[in-house]
C-alpha cells in the first residue's frame, strides 16, 4: 500500500480528467460528421436503398416460385418411379425415363434452393441498408449542433481546469516519493531483519522446549544443533541477544516511521510562501550567533521554489555590524528583507502575515507563547529548523544547506 497521499487524489482526477476528454472526443467527432453530412444525398441514398431492397423482393419472390415449380415436378417424376402393382411396369423403358428425370429434376432442385438462398441473404442486406438509411437521416435530424458545441465547451473547460492541478498534484507526488525513497528502503531493510531475528527467536525457542523433555545425550545434541543454527549453544543466550537486537530494530523502525509520516505529512500542505524568523537563524544552539552565513546558503534554495520573506528586528544589525541595505544586498532581489524595531513587533508582524496566507509557512524554532491563538503560533503552519557542524537544516522540507560558521563570535539571542 503506498504512503503517498496523493495517489488516489492523482489516480481520481486523472479518471475525471479522461472521462471529460472521451466525452469531448465523441461531442467533436459528431460535430465533424454533422458537418460534413449532407440530407439531400442522404435522401437519395436512401430512395436508392428502398428501389433496391424492392428490387430484390421481387426476385426472391421469382426464385420462390421457381422453387415451388421444380418441388411440383420433381414430385411428379418421384411417383412415376414406384414400382406399383403391375411386374411389366418395374422394368419398363417408361419407368426408366421417370427415374433420370427425376435425378435430373433433383439436381434443379438443388441449384435453386442455392439460388434461392443467395437471393434471401441480398434481400436482407438491401432491407439492412434501408433501416441504416433511415437511422443516419434521424440521427442528423435529431442531432442539435448548439448542444454539442456546448458541451464540448463546457468539457474543454473541465479539462483546461484540471490539468494545471493535475500537473502540480503530479510535482507534488513525485517530489514527496524522492523525499521518503531512501527512508522507505531502510524501512524495508529494518522490517527484513526484524522478520529474520523473530524467526531466529522462534527457533531458540523450539530449541528450549526440546530441552525440556530430553536425556543428557539428546540435549547435548539439540546444543549442537542450536550452536550450528544460530551460533550459540544456548537458546536463551541466542534468545537474549535476538531480544537486544530486536529492541534496537524496533527503536530505529519507529525513528523511520515518525520521519516518514512527518514528511507525508507537511507534504499534504500546499506550501508557496516561507516567511522566516531571520533573527532565529542567526543562532545555532538557541545562543551561539552565527550571523547571516545560514540564512545566505538557506534562503537561495527556499527562493527558487518558494516566495521569501525575511524578517529581523533591530538587533541584527548591531550583531552583525550590517545596516539594512547591506544585510538585504547579502540575499536574492526577489527576497523580501524588513528589519523591524523590536523582537516582539517582528513576531507580529510574521504571525500577522501568516494569518492571511493559507498558502504561507514560518521558518523558526521559535513557539510564539505570546502568540497563542494564531495560526502559525499554534503549530499548524510553523517549520523547524537546526543548524550544527556549518550546516542548516529544515528536516521536514527535505533541505539542508552548508555554510562557514563564523568562529569565536557570540551575542546574545535575541532572536
Amino acid at each position: 500500500m503506498s504512503v503517498n497521499p496523493f495517489t488516489v487524489e492523482l489516480r481520481e482526477l486523472k479518471a475525471e480528467h479522461d472521462q471529460a476528454q472521451s466525452e469531448l472526443d465523441k461531442w467533436q467527432k459528431q460535430l465533424v460528421w454533422y458537418q460534413s453530412f449532407s440530407i439531400d444525398q442522404a435522401n437519395l441514398d436512401l430512395r436508392q436503398a428502398v428501389a433496391e431492397a424492392e428490387a430484390a423482393q421481387a426476385q426472391l419472390q421469382l426464385s420462390r416460385e421457381e422453387s415451388w415449380a421444380l418441388a411440383a415436378s420433381h414430385t411428379a417424376h418421384e411417383a412415376k418411379t414406384r414400382m406399383g402393382m403391375d411386374p411389366r411396369y418395374w422394368f419398363s423403358s417408361e419407368r426408366g425415363i421417370a427415374k433420370v428425370k427425376l435425378a435430373a429434376s433433383l439436381k434443379l432442385l438443388a441449384n435453386q434452393a442455392s439460388i434461392v438462398q443467395k437471393v434471401e441473404l441480398e434481400a436482407l442486406a438491401t432491407a439492412h441498408h434501408v433501416r441504416n438509411c433511415r437511422e443516419v437521416l434521424t440521427l442528423a435530424r435529431e442531432f442539435d449542433p448548439l448542444l454539442a458545441q456546448a458541451a464540448s465547451l463546457a468539457l474543454l473547460e473541465t479539462i483546461e481546469r484540471i490539468e494545471p492541478q493535475l500537473e502540480v498534484l503530479q510535482a507534488r507526488s513525485d517530489d514527496l516519493d524522492v523525499k521518503i525513497r531512501d527512508h522507505l528502503e531502510s524501512k524495508r531493510t529494518d522490517e527484513a531483519e526484524k522478520d529474520r531475528i523473530n524467526q531466529r527467536i522462534c527457533r531458540a525457542k523450539y530449541f528450549a522446549a526440546q530441552l525440556s523433555s530430553r536425556n543428557s545425550f539428546e540435549r547435548r545434541q539439540i546444543h549442537e544443533q542450536c550452536a550450528k543454527e544460530l551460533g550459540h549453544g544456548s537458546p536463551e543466550r541466542v534468545m537474549q541477544k535476538c531480544e537486544d537486537e530486536l529492541e534496537f530494530v524496533e527503536r530505529k523502525l519507529a525513528k523511520l516511521n515518525e520521519k516518514i509520516d512527518e514528511i507525508v505529512r507537511f507534504s499534504d500542505f500546499d506550501i508557496r510562501h516561507i516567511i522566516i524568523d531571520g533573527n532565529n537563524l542567526c543562532y545555532a544552539n538557541r545562543t551561539e550567533f552565527i550571523g547571516l552565513g545560514a540564512l545566505e546558503a538557506l534562503v537561495p534554495m527556499l527562493a527558487a521554489k518558494y516566495k521569501v520573506t525575511l524578517f529581523f528586528d533591530a538587533s541584527i544589525q548591531r550583531n552583525t555590524g550590517l545596516s539594512q541595505q547591506r544585510i538585504e544586498e547579502r540575499f536574492p532581489p526577489a527576497v523580501e528583507v524588513h528589519v523591524v524595531p523590536s523582537k516582539s513587533q517582528a513576531d507580529d508582524t510574521i504571525l500577522e502575515l501568516a494569518e492571511h496566507d493559507p498558502h504561507a509557512f514560518v521558518l523558526s524554532n521559535d513557539v510564539y507563547r505570546d502568540f497563542p491563538d494564531r495560526m502559525a503560533g499554534k503549530k499548524k503552519r510553523r517549520v523547524t529548523h537546526s543548524t550544527l557542524h556549518g550546516f542548516s537544516h529544515v528536516h521536514a522540507m527535505q533541505i539542508s544547506a552548508k555554510f562557514d560558521a563564523p568562529k569565536n563570535r557570540t551575542a546574545r539571542n535575541t532572536g
